[in-house]
């Protein structure tokens, strides 16, 4: 039960996931139109194209209802969630709202097509908005007393929200190909505005004082920042990469604990007081010292060059600053202790910063730049260090977030993603003065530009993964097609019938391999017919038959044969060529005299041939092979490669990382460049594949499982446990774990 004195603002986030969805919902029919004319140019069938013409018709008549029908089923759950804790269970009620419904679904409904169309939808928004949402989940559990929440059982969650759609559209009179389209729409426009939406709730929910301060630990537990057991991780200068950042041991201690422990072990910044008798300076004073120095790290050399700052020389230019307003007081100047503390603390933070793993070279140095403003930021509001929503902070994680397996390919043009970093942190160094809501206007404006690169770059993966997808499934399709027909085929066939098994037939199979699997009807039809064909042209024949109940056979196995040529559209001449030559090695076998051998027991005609109805129709269009499961017969085994070896451990590392983790791949010894940082997108089940792709969804890298642990054992590759996690927050949780080892080391030295 919701929690009392909450009401207010449960009802604030449902007005904003409402009026979210009511934008998108106010461009979806013209991106419904849009997107189904598309699919009508596209395709050849003049019953396709009318499928999806008839399909616009019917949105459009769907225009001023779908808005209503659809909140309705929004507000309907939100209501229940907040009333009873829990969504509808009823499949009627939110289109199947429980993962259980759904699973079940899947292998219930025929419209499997749509089925997975919305599944995917549900699966790329959650990984989309995966931080946003698991703060989201983390509050609303909390407002109802639950320890936990699911994304399944959040009434804003994807899941929901789509499910909820399908079953509007459920009741529009439209075929499945036409709604898969619609589905797809909705993602574009609708689902497409959560992550803000999320985000907008979760601040709401902050200023309210409802879990202010969120625990990632668990997020990146869960497997949002990368998973799997760490192998070879030793980065080439020798530097061991952090461990993952769920340690729930490290906690951030207070600032001035912080401070002292940097004190103890020599490791301050150090701002010397300038002068005899000495007067402290103001923070205001300091905030324009640090703002002339601004341009100067802006105009350096270092920057120019593109490599990051010195420390020491922010040390010296605050230093000489400090001296020149001692000589004009003609007095000592120094700077305040709670001052001095933030200076250590965010200059020391900057140096485990800048010795981040996941950040490439180009982007660190820009990355770098930010230490003064953020120093500025910092004394304006010092809950830099614990408070994960501080401007400043949610820019440089946006930026680094961003940076994550980009390769500097050189490429400097404005729409690159350098320039665009580039530009927000230009914008800040060069405007930056105490508004600290400048780094939240400069975020969301590198958000609108990522988020349209977002989109490009799941497009590149999404068909990169096709493309392999279908690739592979053909290629193993065929194999599983060349190991039938090897052991099917005698050496004595005749040329006609071997033309066609190893030709056309050959090609009937794969497809229908591809678009069945061996349990399909007609994959089991044309088997039968090509075991036919050898059983009476081949070495063994079919003795005991008399004349006629050949002829009658003959006939229904040619028929059997014309109609498969006619579902893979096979040339009409060359289909009349072909059946004349069979059609020749029957009638020679007629001519044969019968045998008086004992007649063996035929099997009944509807279950050797094609029935009446063939093969069914043939395909309006060309079968997309990425889009059809290969039936799990016909997998190979990925681990066949270590079949004559004990797997060790990076066997077992590279079997078990799952999609979306994140590696960095070392160059081969003797070989220059830098590292390659890439994530891991798609894995083939049948064959153990690993496809990777850069920060920009460019193919980086294809690896085979034993390749990839081969990597690991070597040291090449290692995993990025943490890539996802927020920068500031790897970093300062590498700065508290180096403080506490050399507080150890201090310890055991003085023992």
């Amino acid at each position: 039960m919701l929690k009392p004195g909450h009401k207010a603002v449960v009802d604030q986030c449902r007005q904003l996931l409402l009026q979210t969805l009511e934008e998108g919902f106010g461009l979806l029919i013209d991106q419904i139109g849009d997107d189904l004319f598309q699919a009508s140019s596209a395709t050849k069938s003049n019953v396709q194209q009318m499928t999806y013409l008839d399909a616009v018709t019917v949105a459009r008549n769907q225009e001023e209802n779908v808005w209503p029908e659809y909140s309705k089923i929004v507000e309907a759950a939100w209501e229940k969630f907040w009333r009873e804790g829990r969504l509808p269970t009823d499949h009627n009620a939110v289109g199947g709202g429980a993962s259980e419904e759904l699973s079940l679904s899947l292998v219930e409904k025929d419209e499997l097509e749509e089925e997975l169309t919305a599944v995917t939808l549900i699966s790329k928004t959650n990984d989309v908005c995966s931080r946003a949402l698991f703060g989201l989940n983390v509050r609303f559990a909390h407002l109802l007393g639950r320890k936990e929440l699911e994304n399944d059982e959040n009434p804003a969650a994807p899941q929901l929200l789509t499910l909820g759609f399908r079953e509007v559209i459920d009741r529009w009179p439209m075929e499945v190909p036409a709604r898969v389209v619609v589905l797809k729409s909705f993602g574009k426009v609708v689902l497409s505005r959560l992550k803000q939406c999320y985000e907008a709730m979760n601040l709401q929910l902050a200023e309210k004082n409802v879990v202010p301060k969120l625990d990632y630990s668990a997020f990146v537990r869960a497997g949002h920042g990368g998973g799997g057991r760490r192998g070879a991780e030793r980065r080439a200068a020798g530097v061991e990469p952090v461990s993952q950042i769920s340690d729930e041991s490290i906690e951030v201690p207070p600032l001035e604990e912080i401070w002292q422990n940097l004190q103890g072990l020599g490791q301050i910044f150090g701002v010397p007081a300038q002068g005899g008798e000495q007067i402290q300076i103001t923070r205001g004073e300091l905030l324009k010292a640090l703002s002339q120095i601004q341009p100067t790290v802006a105009d350096s050399e270092a920057a120019e060059d593109g490599r990051p700052l010195d420390q020491s020389l922010l040390r010296d230019w605050l230093t000489q600053i400090l001296q020149a307003r001692a000589e004009e007081e003609e007095k000592g100047v120094r700077v305040g202790a709670a001052e001095q503390q933030v200076i250590d603390v965010i200059m020391a933070l900057f140096e485990h910063l800048m010795e981040d793993p996941n950040l490439p070279d180009a982007m660190r140095a820009l990355i770098g730049r930010l230490q003064i403003p953020t120093l500025k930021a910092a004394m304006v509001d010092d809950s830099f260090i614990h408070n994960e929503e501080h401007p400043a902070r949610r820019l440089i994680d946006e930026l680094a977030q961003a940076s994550v397996g980009w390769r500097d390919d050189g490429d400097r043009s404005e729409n690159s993603l350098y320039m665009q970093v580039k530009k927000a942190v230009d914008r800040i160094v060069h405007e930056y003065d105490e508004d600290i809501g400048l780094f939240e206007e400069v975020r969301q404006e590198f958000i609108a530009w990522r988020e349209r690169q977002e989109r490009r770059r799941k497009a590149l993966e999404e068909r990169l993964a096709q493309e392999i997808s279908g690739r592979e499934r053909l290629e193993v399709a065929r194999a599983k097609v060349d190991q039938l027909l090897r052991t099917l085929i005698p050496r004595n066939l005749p040329e006609p019938a071997l033309k066609i098994l190893t030709g056309p037939w050959r090609k009937l199979l794969t497809i229908l391999m591809l678009q069945e699997g061996e349990e399909g009807r007609n994959w089991q039809r044309a088997v039968n017919i090509a075991r036919l064909i050898v059983e009476y042209l081949g070495e063994k024949g079919r003795p005991g038959e008399s004349r006629e109940e050949r002829m009658a056979r003959f006939s229904r196995l040619m028929g059997g044969v014309k109609r498969g040529f006619v579902f893979i559209s096979l040339d009409r001449k060359q289909a009349n060529q072909l059946l004349d030559g069979l059609r020749g090695c029957f009638i020679e076998l007629l001519q044969q005299p019968e045998t008086e051998q004992e007649t063996q027991p035929l099997e009944p005609p509807s279950s050797v041939m094609a029935s009446e109805s063939g093969f069914g129709e043939p395909p309006d269009h060309p079968s997309t092979f990425a889009d059809t499961e290969i039936a799990p017969s016909v997998l190979l085994n990925p681990r066949e490669e270590t079949a004559d070896r004990e797997r060790d451990e990076f066997d077992e590392q590279a079997a078990n990382l799952p999609e979306g983790s994140w590696i960095k791949i070392e160059p081969a010894e003797g070989e220059e460049g830098e590292p390659l940082v890439c994530k891991l997108v798609w894995r083939s089940q049948y064959t153990g594949t690993m496809v990777f792709v850069d920060g920009q969804g460019n193919k980086a890298a294809q690896l085979k499982e034993h390749e990839m642990a081969e990597y690991f054992r070597r040291g090449r590759a290692s995993l990025l446990e943490d890539a996802q996690a927020p920068l500031i927050e790897r970093a300062l949780k590498r700065m508290i774990r180096a403080l506490r080892g050399g507080e150890e080391q201090k310890r055991a030295e003085a023992g």
